[in-house]
């Protein structure tokens, strides 16, 4: 199959993933492919971001999307992806490898999340207190589809909380975690 689609709306995709009592979309994509499965699966499909945006339910808080892809590439049944968002909240990309689509299938991926400062992402959220700092994350996977170990960190820095009514006035504060399987320390 060959074909490309323009200006589809994403808000199907928020129905079929049952987001729809959680998440509105005005969002519009792009996309184009080229897939053979004979007798295994080749070829190529990217999806980006045309216009529009994505709504948080209750309070319709928009997400701010500045830059949406998704590119993919398959050849004799292995697929490689890279995906990259970009939005007033932070910015996240990501890389995968899978060689095969069985759950002994190695797989391999990579995200990274560089959040925007922490007053932008809380300050819609907190009434009598102030928050700062930045916070980053990233996660690898590796193993099968079957059975993936994960690991990575979570970092944040110059962090800063605030709340006057109770005397709280913390600065430069530091976080520094590692995610090792399940565990978190």
């Amino acid at each position: 199959s060959i074909g490309e689609v323009e200006g589809l709306p994403a808000q199907w995709l928020v129905a079929a993933g049952g987001l729809a009592g959680h998440v509105r979309a005005s969002l519009l994509l792009d996309g184009r492919w080229n897939l053979a499965a004979a007798p295994r699966l080749d070829g190529s499909l990217a999806v980006r971001r045309r216009s529009g945006d994505v709504f948080v339910l209750p309070d319709r808080l928009a997400l701010g999307l500045e830059k949406a892809v998704l590119e993919a590439r398959f050849v004799d049944g292995a697929a490689s992806a890279s995906a990259a968002l970009a939005s007033r909240y932070g910015n996240a990309e990501a890389q995968a490898s899978l060689r095969g689509f069985s759950a002994d299938s190695p797989l391999d991926f990579t995200a990274r999340i560089r959040f925007a400062e922490l007053r932008t992402l809380l300050q819609p959220f907190l009434q009598e207190a102030r928050a700062d700092g930045r916070l980053s994350a990233e996660v690898r996977g590796s193993g099968t589809l079957g059975e993936v170990k994960l690991g990575g960190s979570l970092e944040g820095d110059a962090l800063a909380l605030q709340i006057p009514p109770y005397g709280v006035f913390l600065k430069d504060g530091e976080l520094r975690a590692v995610l090792e399987g399940d565990q978190l320390r």
